[in-house]
């Protein structure tokens, strides 16, 4: 009877015994999962730290590379800049064109002696193909206001600022090229005509807004065309040579209107002299040694 009951009781028992066996393996394998899934969990995260930490290693090294680059450059302007000193150069820059008479004999002059010239242009409409042919030589059109009228210009700063970009846009148009922020103030930046129109302070409050976008060019070497309606020759050709004598860079003032044939008579000369003189010829850019009769306000 007693061995009955006992084997009644093991009977009972398995299904307990396995229940708990199972409960034991599921929670032994959980456990094994878990433990497996940190380890996983802490290599990936190794891993991660890895390639953050070789990022800000590659990042420093980027960033001194960079800084590296940034003194070569700052080193090479300096060393550009004090041989800019002794170097002569001649920038010829010719106002108020183009004009039918006497902008492709200036170009064919340049160009028969291998010379790039600086135009500070208005807006001439009619004159299409010359904008292009100074932009196609490789010269710089640069900027002298779209109308260059004195009453309009030097009524108010933003008169002034929207001729300039009225021009910079018919410049666009026609060449195709974008503006190089090249500027030329009619009369000059010191001019006291546009106190007339502007008041005293005109100049100054022009310079200064336009100074934000352009770089602007006065002229320390005049030709003396604009001192009269058509200039001599002779006299044209001396007094560049002349004032080019005591400067190293030489901007020179010369003009490209109809009436002014004797200076484009006078550039071959003048263009042989300066070379007589030691002087290599450049085109203006917003780099260019820039001489300014009125200084920027600050």
């Amino acid at each position: 009877m007693r061995n009955s009951n006992r084997r009644n009781q093991r009977k009972s028992l398995s299904p307990l015994k396995i229940l708990l066996f199972a409960i034991f393996i599921v929670s032994f394998s959980f456990a094994i999962l878990t433990q497996t899934q940190a380890i996983l969990a802490k290599n990936e995260n190794k891993k991660i730290s890895n390639k953050l930490t070789a990022l800000k290693e590659e990042n420093k090294k980027s960033s001194e590379d960079m800084k590296k680059l940034e003194n070569d450059i700052e080193k090479l302007k300096s060393e550009v800049k004090e041989n800019m000193k002794n170097k002569k150069v001649a920038y010829l820059t010719f106002d108020d064109g183009p004009s039918r008479k006497n902008t492709r004999r200036i170009l064919k002059t340049l160009k028969d002696h291998d010379v790039k010239a600086t135009f500070f242009v208005n807006g001439h409409p009619g004159l299409e193909e010359l904008y292009k042919e100074i932009v196609n030589d490789g010269h710089a059109l640069a900027n002298h206001t779209y109308s260059h009228d004195y009453s309009k210009v030097y009524s108010s700063v933003n008169n002034f600022k929207a001729d300039v970009k009225k021009l910079d846009k018919y410049l666009e148009e026609v060449t195709g090229q974008a503006p190089n922020y090249l500027l030329r103030y009619p009369g000059g930046s010191n001019n006291t005509i546009s106190y007339k129109y502007g008041g005293k302070g005109i100049m100054k409050d022009i310079v200064k807004e336009m100074s934000k976008e352009y770089e602007f060019f006065d002229w320390n070497v005049d030709s003396t065309d604009a001192s009269a309606m058509t200039q001599k020759k002779d006299k044209i050709v001396q007094s560049v040579l002349s004032e080019s004598k005591s400067t190293n860079q030489a901007v020179i003032l010369m003009h490209d209107l109809d009436p002014k044939t004797t200076t484009a008579d006078a550039l071959p000369e003048i263009i042989k002299g300066l070379k007589a003189m030691g002087f290599e010829f450049d085109k203006m850019t917003k780099d260019s040694y820039a001489p300014h009769f009125t200084k920027v306000p600050k």
